[in-house]
């Protein structure tokens, strides 16, 4: 430590290196994983559990075929995509399935007294919170028999409710869409707890201004859902656990393919998405861990160069120590010593680095950033490998010198 301390300035350039090294890993690594989290989180809103169905255009020259097989049907009277004979067929034939849940959606305007906004009109049933991870900030959701009945009623998101009740609570007032008005049973959030996450979240999601009705309200009350060219944009098929959704998966895939002459549906497994994400995310922390490791392996190259100067310099004291009985194992164990304090303390500097950037980045970029403490370790573990590595060779050439032409220096 006192020959560290008396060049002080080269003991830290030494240690930058190792510094900025461990600090790129930790801050790589806490980029990478917050990426990953964020994914996954989306993904799982989805449900493990659910295999997705989604209506899909097909291509034009397809329809055109068609058209002409129909005497030219215009295009904006030709159907496609889910349709109550899919749901009734799924619910019937494919084994090991709990429930199909079907949604619509559709953009219009909503009144309130103080404000007219275009929103998101999610049609949907009363299983919409289980299915979709709805969260109730306040009130309740729809029943199933205000579904059954197409009761005029309706929920609303929190951003949706700030912007058309900015001076109260929207519950029990009523919004009108087209020519209807409709009663606010309840404020219910997409994913999120409380009102006061739904403040931090406004303005990140162009999707937050939802208004969710039930689909038989929707389908009889609403124009453009009653003629709209899909009878229903999404289909979630909820099966008995997630060891059972490749098999129900398959069976869909397979039913749709048999049912419907074009392409016109989508199939999007959760639990799949899921696996390719983590897979992807490995490699992707594997090439970000790479792409810093070289910044230690240039720290730990510097190391070794100063420690070989070093030697040079120190000759003498080495014969010195030699004549009067050192042997050559204390020698190396000097200079080993000498680099692992010097990557060991850059290591901890560069663990603080390496924390404060991620948590910089997450503050001015809003971008997700976790460190894990696999990471911080790691880092650690490698910086102590460096010292040991990228020292043990200038601590032999020390321990080779001839003493007696170490004394002549």
């Amino acid at each position: 430590m006192k020959n560290l301390f008396l060049h002080k300035v080269r003991s830290l350039l030494t240690m930058l290196g190792i510094v900025f090294g461990v600090g790129s890993v930790i801050a790589m690594l806490a980029v990478g994983e917050g990426a990953s989290q964020k994914a996954s989180q989306s993904i799982a809103r989805l449900g493990s559990s659910n295999v997705i169905l989604q209506s899909s255009e097909p291509p034009v020259e397809l329809v055109s075929e068609q058209q002409n097989e129909q005497n030219r049907v215009p295009l904006w009277r030709k159907t496609y995509g889910l349709d109550d004979a899919d749901l009734q067929r799924i619910n019937a034939t494919i084994p090991y399935v709990n429930l199909v849940h079907p949604e619509a959606e559709m953009s219009e305007e909503v009144t309130s007294p103080s404000a007219q906004v275009r929103a998101i009109l999610q049609a949907t049933t009363e299983n919409a919170p289980e299915i979709r991870n709805l969260q109730a900030v306040r009130g309740r959701f729809f029943t199933s028999l205000e579904n059954s009945r197409g009761a005029p009623v309706c929920v609303l998101s929190p951003a949706l409710q700030r912007k058309l009740f900015p001076f109260g609570s929207a519950l029990g007032k009523t919004v009108r869409i087209q020519a209807d008005f409709y009663t606010v049973l309840g404020i219910f959030s997409p994913g999120f707890a409380t009102e006061e996450n739904e403040e931090e979240k406004e303005g990140a999601n162009a999707r937050e201004d939802i208004l969710y009705l039930p689909i038989n309200t929707a389908k009889t009350r609403i124009t453009s859902f009653a003629y709209s060219r899909t009878a229903y944009d999404t289909l979630v098929v909820r099966t008995e656990g997630t060891s059972k959704v490749p098999a129900v998966g398959a069976a869909i895939e397979a039913l749709m393919q048999s049912t419907h002459k074009e392409k016109d549906y989508r199939i999007t497994v959760p639990l799949e998405l899921l696996a390719q994400a983590r897979e992807t995310q490995k490699l992707f922390n594997i090439i970000l861990g790479s792409i810093a490791g070289i910044s230690l392996l240039v720290g730990g190259i510097g190391i070794m160069n100063i420690m070989l100067a070093t030697v040079t310099e120190r000759t003498r004291e080495i014969g010195v120590r030699r004549a009067l009985g050192a042997r050559r194992n204390d020698i190396v164990v000097q200079f080993l010593v000498e680099t692992i304090v010097i990557s060991l303390t850059g290591g901890m500097i560069g663990i603080l680095l390496g924390v404060s950037i991620p948590l910089l980045i997450s503050i001015l970029t809003s971008v997700p950033t976790v460190v894990t403490p696999t990471s911080v370790i790691l880092s650690l573990v490698i910086s102590l490998l460096i010292g040991v590595v990228f020292g043990l060779y200038p601590a032999r050439r020390a321990a080779s010198l001839n003493p007696i032409e170490a004394l002549r220096q």
